[in-house]
Formats: structure tokens, C-alpha cells, sequence
């Protein structure tokens, strides 16, 4: 997710102590290990913590380790949907139709135990799962490929000559493998910074309060907000970055020459079939993300990179302070609540530097070992290509000419799309054999901003020689990028369907600009087209807001202490809905690829957990869970302690098990149609030059709104719907002060010269005029010459930028219709 633009300085060797005591990179910090340290006693369990069943067949659970000791020894056994699978009272569970359902045991009894010299009866109670999948007896062979040809590859791959799975590996001679410094006991880096290089920094107004600012387009693996600069100083020539806590990403191999372009910097894609994301083709997709349930990150893992080259797989995996991945730690993941895990991969750690682009056999062998561990315990795991060390801005590279005019670097443009095919390619064949339990995910939070970003002359963002003086950063526009991304992403779609094997009907996970939820929703961002219907998904990442979720320290500007408010939680609601109407209601399902919370850094350097923290993340996963999402927790090994193989805390806990059987309790998504008109009611207004940040106050719309510097966008209508559209706004109540009049404006586009501040052209309205600020005024607008098609935006702008502007506060209901309604 996050990444660092400068590493401090520290010792070339890590004990296992230090490592174990409190080098972590990204994570929020949770609470004491202590909470749970092992002890010599056996826990009490099932013997099967997972089991899949063919209808009709039964199989017994029974209870293991129950002390000898005991009275009162009672167990109930229950069955979360019996319609798939029943249990007896002595544990006897039968498969009745293909599904999944969860066994709950409740095991209690009273025990012996010595107390202050005395012996007395202390009582006991455990609740114990054991997930269920009950399968057909039968598959029925089609005459296409299928999943069933290719059953689940679960066997371990051998290890190729020389490679290192487990053992930590010596340091050779002058080789540094703790190159990336690890932040102290339990430090949260879950911030990222708010400007990369080659970012418009023109000055805008400062947003107002409420304004979404979900994953910021330069977020990678956890960057501290605390420490990072403003803007990327360290891609800018001559400047100096600030020390920063977590990593510093870049990579390795240096290909030794440019690839000669042979194409455009940007292909055309290899097929152009057909779109059909109909919502009534989408119950597979809808029950695929039910099926995902809750979700984490393997995080400053398989993606870390240092800036120095590193001898071993295993350098690489541990180089960020995480233990070398075992199974147990991925059967704890699972036993906590979990039946997804996200596996971020910078594949370019260890690849040929002939252009070529080939990923060594020992990398690839390691991360499907992992994805071993997962698969053994029937979760899905999501593989993506991470920040990689940041050389995704190779896209827009450039170069100076010899008039020291900057120019688009084609060469460099070239080789980007060179390497992406290379790599998904590899990846492709490399897994096609898997079960649909294994998804593929286009791009981390790269596709977008950081095409931008500046380079370094061996083509990374930030490496060992990064004084080169060559840093220049893209120019591509806002459309350019837009453009960019939607090519990429059907790329991405076009080379994994044509590698056939399972890839032909695999779940593919497209990423979002930015990966966030605003600039996702702009119209200009496409999913691609496939082969196959409803079997895409997209990715976006939730932080917001962003002083809460990362900002540590109080002294930062924007530093947010708590959170929970109606208010707030009206927010983040409007913030997924914006995603449920526009993509999972369309046949889209959403994946919240990552979202946490950050805890407080105090003056002494301790950590003391925000208010709040956990009524934020039940509001992430629950609203989720309900709509056709699928929310994966950014973990580093804080929130779930990978040592003692469960979460850190008790609060944690008792929170994702309680979200876990909320999560098998339900059922799949389905979108309601029935609707013809869109509603939104909440607060609206100007202050100064920008229009206040939209609140609403009845969860029950369908209509988008959001704000763009001086005007409010409403998207994700489907024009098709109405033969004459109008808009309706009606005043419901007025603040005290408001009042007057208003100049609006409304349109199908705004002035993105800023694109930090947009606002409507005179010449571009389609609909202009005064507004009377009173209770019960209503404003009607005729929308059906303005030209709208397909799901364009409309715009509307209260805000006068000179002197005419007028204050104002207003709870409203807008309201799209057909003038037949």
C-alpha cells in the first residue's frame, strides 16, 4: 500500500528480538503482546477447523483438549444455516444442499484451580467454528473450460535450486539485509502523503469540513504522515526528504538496455468483445464477494523493497520487519475471522535485467507457497503487482530535448507496457491451473496520479541513485491519465483471459483511479470489457477521514483524535453508497482493498489507541458486508499479532468475530431496480468560494452527491431511464443567518484548469438564474435538451467568486424525475 521517499539510518543487523519487539512498518499499534502469550497448556479445540462435504455425506466434530479434571461439562452444537448443513447434538453434520454454512460449538465446564492457596471451582466457556462447504456429487463437464477441469493446486511447489523459504539468511559480505528500518514498538505508519512529484500544487482552497478524502492518490505502504513530506522532495533534483519512518520503495534490477518501441506508448487492446455487466447476469459476481466475507493484508510482506539489491527471497520478505510467513500464522488468520487474504507482490525484486522482464522461479515459488497456506484453509487470496518501486511512472515518462523543452519519453512509455504484459503474463500461466479461490487484481493505488510520478535513471521512483539529476516528471493531463488507466486495466483483463486454463472464468479485480472512491465514480474511468459476463470487480481503499485514519500526531496539522459522530458515519455511508450505486448495482461487485485506523503517537513515543477505532471499522465492514463489498483490513502485523498467530487485543477479537458471523450470517446482495427516480436529502451550502461538503440526512437516496471546489457533481444516473428529465431542488430548512437569494448554474461539466478547485463557466450553463433562499421554495430545472447520455454528470453551482457571493446553509431534497412521473 505505502511507501517511504527516505529511510533513517540504523545498524546493518536486526536481532529477532528487536524485530519481535517492535519493528513494524505501516501497522496500527494495537496493545500489548502480553495479552496473549503462549503458555504450555493445550487450548481447547475442534478437530476440524474447516471441511468440505459432499451433499448427503456426514463427518463428526469433536471437542479435544477439555481438561480431565472437570464438572458441569456442557457442549451445543448449532449450524449457522442448516439448510446446507445440520449437526446433531453429538456433533454429527450432514451436508444437505451445495453451500457454505459454520458449526458453532459452545464448550463450557468448571474447572479446578488453585486461588490465593485455595482450590476452588472457576468456570469455563469457549465458542469453537468450524467453517462448512458442502459440494455437489457430481460436476457436470461442459464443452468449455471450466473450473472444475483444473481442480484447486494445493501441493507445495518444490523449492528450485538454492532458493530460501524459512530460514532468515546470513548477511554475505557487505551485503546490508536490513536495509529498510523498522518503525519502534507498535508505531502506526498508516498516513500517506498528500502530494507526489509532478502533482498539480496550484493554490486552492482549503477543503471544508466533511469533504471526502478517501485513499490520497500517492498512499503506498505505510508512509507516517508524521514524517513525509508535502510534496515528494525526494523526486524533486537537489532537494533533500525528510527522514521517514517506514521503507523506502525501490527495487532492484536495472535492465541494461531500453527496449526499442515498436507500438504506441499505449496499445490497443488485443480483443474489443462485448460488454454485459446486466445486473441479472450478476448473481455469480454478487455471490462471490458474499462468499469473500472479511478480508487482510499480508502487508510489508511480499511487496517490500529496499533500495539496495538483496541476496534471498526471504531478504525480501523479512526487509520491512516481518517474520518469514508460516502456515500457522495464515491458520490463525482464518481461525480470527478471515476468509480472504490480499498478498500485495513487488515482482520486480527479483527479475532479469535483460529487458525481458523474467520473474525468478524462487520469488514466484515463494508467493505461491504462501498462497498454499490460504488455499489449505479454503480462503481466497487476491495477488496483485504493488508500488514495485515505483516505477509505474514510466507511463508518462520524460525527457528533456535538445532545446530543454520536456517532452514525452517514448522509449521509457514503451518499456512500462513491455513490463506490465511481461508480468502478467508470467503470472497468468504461472497460475491458470488455480481454482476461482485465487483472484488476480490489476494494480495497487498506482493506476492514476503516480503515472506521473518522476524517475530516477535506471527507470524506478526512488533507488540507490537517486542524486541522478535526470529526474523529470510525467505531463500527462487529467484526461490523458484517465485514458491511461482504463487502457491498462483492459490490458490487464485482455492477457489474463487469453492465457485460458481457469484465467478463462477467473474473478479479476480491476483497480480504481487512485484506487479512490471519488475519482473512481468520475465518468471518465471505465471498466474494461470481458469475455465472460459478471466477473469483474473493482478496488478502492478507504482512509478517510484522512486526519483520522492517518495522522499520528497531535502536533500535525489535520490530526483527528475520535471519531463516531451521525454526522461521520452519514459520511462514510454516502461515501460506499456513491460506490454501490455506481459499480456493485451495475454488476460490479466492490472489494475495499484496504482501510484501518492509525493510533496516537504521544510525546513519550507510546501509542494509545483512538476513540472510536472500532465503531469505524464495524461501519466499514458492516455497511460493506450488506451491499456487495468485500472490506480486507491493511494489517502489518500489529492488528493481528503474526507471533502468537491471532489478533492483538481482545477488543479486535471479540469485534471481527462478531463481524464474521454477521458476515455468514447474511446473504448475497441483490440490487433493487424497482426504483425510477433519484431522491437525496442533506445539507448543502457555500462558504467563502467552495460549496460546503454535502451531509446527507436520510440514508435512503440513490442519487450521488458530492462536492468539486465551487459546485456539486451528481453522478451515477442512468439517462436511458427517462425520456424528459428535470431536476428538483426543495428548501426543507434554512440555518439561522441564511436567506436572501442565490445565483445558480447548472451544467453538464465544469472547469478543471485546478484540479483541486472546478467551477461552472458562464458560457457552459445550461440552466441559469436566482434562487430564493426560503423553507419550502422549490427550483425546477428542465434537463432534457441539455444532451445527457449514458451516466453523464450534471453540475450545480451556488457560489459566486466575487463580490456577490452570498453564506448560506440549507438541508434540501434534490430529486431527478421524468416529467411523465
Amino acid at each position: 500500500m505505502r511507501y517511504n521517499r527516505r529511510l533513517k539510518k540504523y545498524c546493518k543487523r536486526l536481532t529477532a528480538a528487536v524485530l519481535i519487539a517492535g519493528m513494524t512498518i505501516t501497522g496500527s499499534y494495537y496493545g500489548d503482546f502480553s495479552t496473549y502469550a503462549k503458555t504450555g497448556k493445550q487450548k481447547v479445540t475442534l478437530n476440524a477447523i474447516s471441511k468440505k462435504l459432499q451433499k448427503g455425506k456426514t463427518f463428526t466434530l469433536k471437542v479435544k483438549n477439555v481438561p480431565k479434571n472437570i464438572k458441569s461439562k456442557k457442549i451445543k452444537f448449532t449450524s449457522s444455516k442448516k439448510s446446507v448443513a445440520s449437526v446433531t447434538a453429538k456433533g454429527k453434520v450432514k451436508g444437505n444442499k451445495v453451500g457454505k454454512s459454520v458449526i458453532w460449538c459452545k464448550v463450557s465446564y468448571k474447572e479446578k484451580k488453585k486461588i490465593k492457596g485455595k482450590t476452588k471451582w472457576k468456570s469455563f466457556s469457549k465458542t469453537l467454528k468450524c467453517n462448512v462447504r458442502v459440494v455437489a456429487k457430481k460436476v457436470t463437464p461442459t464443452n468449455t473450460p471450466k473450473v472444475s477441469e483444473n481442480p484447486m493446486v494445493t501441493a507445495k511447489p518444490t523449492a528450485t535450486a538454492g532458493q530460501t523459504t524459512t530460514a532468515k539468511p546470513t548477511a554475505t559480505a557487505g551485503q546490508n539485509t536490513t536495509t529498510e528500518p523498522t518503525a519502534t514498538a507498535g508505531q502506526n505508519t498508516t498516513a500517506k502523503p498528500t502530494a507526489t512529484a509532478g502533482q498539480d500544487t496550484t493554490a486552492k482552497p482549503t477543503a471544508t469540513v466533511g469533504q471526502t478524502t478517501t485513499a490520497k492518490p500517492t498512499a503506498t505502504a505505510g508512509q507516517n504522515t508524521t514524517d513525509k513530506p508535502t510534496a515528494a522532495a525526494s523526486q524533486i533534483p537537489g532537494a533533500a526528504p525528510t527522514a521517514a519512518v517506514s521503507p523506502t520503495q525501490t527495487v532492484p534490477p536495472i535492465a541494461t538496455a531500453s527496449p526499442t518501441p515498436t507500438a504506441t506508448a499505449s496499445p490497443t487492446p488485443t480483443a474489443t468483445p462485448t460488454r454485459r455487466p446486466a445486473t441479472e447476469t450478476a448473481s455469480e459476481a454478487y455471490q462471490m464477494v458474499h462468499d469473500l466475507g472479511l478480508g487482510i493484508n499480508l502487508g510489508n510482506t511480499m511487496e517490500s523493497v529496499s533500495r539496495y539489491k538483496l541476496g534471498s527471497v526471504n531478504a525480501y520478505e523479512t526487509c520491512w520487519g516481518a517474520p518469514t510467513t508460516t502456515k500457522a500464522m495464515i491458520d490463525g488468520m482464518k481461525n480470527a475471522g478471515f476468509k480472504t487474504i490480499r498478498i500485495p507482490v513487488a515482482w520486480s525484486n527479483m527479475v532479469s535485467d535483460d529487458g525481458n522482464y523474467t520473474i525468478s522461479d524462487g520469488y514466484f515459488n515463494r508467493v505461491e507457497e504462501i498462497m498454499g497456506y490460504a488455499l489449505d484453509n479454503d480462503m481466497y487470496v487476491i495477488v496483485n503487482i504493488h508500488y514495485d518501486g515505483g516505477w509505474w511512472g514510466q507511463f508518462g515518462a520524460c525527457k528533456k530535448d535538445s532545446a530543454g523543452n520536456t517532452v514525452a519519453d517514448e522509449t521509457r512509455r514503451a518499456a512500462a507496457w513491455k513490463r506490465y504484459e511481461s508480468y502478467w503474463k508470467q503470472i497468468s500461466e504461472r497460475f491458470k491451473k488455480y481454482s476461482g479461490h485465487v483472484i488476480f487484481e490489476s494494480a495497487n493505488e498506482e493506476l492514476g496520479t503516480r503515472l506521473n510520478d518522476a524517475l530516477n535513471s535506471n527507470g524506478y521512483g526512488f533507488t540507490e541513485d537517486m542524486s541522478s539529476d535526470d529526474i523529470i516528471s510525467g505531463n500527462l493531463t487529467e484526461d490523458e491519465k484517465y485514458a491511461l488507466v482504463n487502457q491498462i486495466n483492459q490490458k490487464f483483463v485482455d492477457i489474463v483471459r487469453a492465457s485460458g486454463g481457469n484465467n478463462a472464468n477467473r474473478f479479476l479485480l480491476i483497480a480504481g483511479y487512485d484506487t479512490d472512491i471519488s475519482k473512481t465514480c468520475d465518468t471518465r474511468y471505465k471498466m474494461p470489457t470481458d469475455t465472460i459476463e459478471s466477473h469483474l470487480m473493482v478496488s478502492v481503499h478507504y482512509y478517510s477521514p484522512y486526519g483520522y485514519c492517518d495522522i499520528a500526531k497531535p502536533s500535525k496539522e489535520g490530526y483527528i483524535a475520535s471519531w463516531g459522530s451521525n454526522d461521520e458515519i452519514s459520511t462514510l455511508k454516502s461515501d460506499f453508497k456513491k460506490m454501490k450505486l455506481q459499480f456493485v448495482d451495475k454488476g460490479y461487485p466492490v472489494i475495499i482493498g484496504e482501510y484501518n485506523v492509525c493510533d496516537t503517537k504521544n510525546s513519550d513515543g507510546t501509542y494509545t489507541r483512538k476513540t472510536g477505532r472500532e465503531v469505524f471499522i464495524r461501519n466499514v465492514c458492516e455497511y460493506a458486508l450488506a451491499n456487495g463489498m468485500c472490506p480486507v483490513l491493511w494489517d502489518t502485523g500489529m492488528g493481528y499479532n503474526r507471533s502468537q498467530c491471532r489478533m492483538s487485543n481482545d477488543i479486535d477479537k471479540e469485534l471481527f468475530e462478531g463481524l464474521y458471523k454477521k458476515a455468514e450470517s447474511g446473504t448475497a446482495y441483490v440490487p433493487d431496480e424497482t426504483k425510477n427516480e433519484y431522491v437525496w436529502t442533506g445539507n448543502i451550502g457555500a462558504s467563502g468560494w467552495n460549496a460546503v461538503a454535502p451531509v446527507a440526512t436520510d440514508d435512503d437516496w440513490n442519487l450521488p452527491v458530492s462536492s468539486v471546489g465551487a459546485a456539486y457533481q451528481i453522478s451515477g444516473i442512468d439517462w436511458t431511464k427517462f425520456t424528459n428529465p428535470y431536476l428538483e431542488i426543495k428548501i426543507n430548512s434554512l440555518t439561522a443567518g441564511s436567506g436572501g437569494s442565490v445565483d445558480y448554474k447548472v451544467a453538464n461539466k465544469v472547469n478543471e484548469d485546478n484540479p483541486y478547485y472546478k467551477y461552472i463557466n458562464t458560457s457552459d450553463a445550461k440552466a441559469s438564474g436566482t434562487f430564493k433562499l426560503s423553507t419550502g421554495e422549490m427550483l425546477k430545472i428542465d434537463l432534457s435538451k441539455d444532451g445527457l447520455s449514458g451516466y453523464d454528470n450534471i453540475y450545480i453551482g451556488m457560489v459566486d467568486k466575487g463580490s456577490n457571493a452570498v453564506a448560506f446553509n440549507a438541508n434540501v431534497t434534490i430529486t431527478i424525475k421524468d416529467s411523465s412521473n
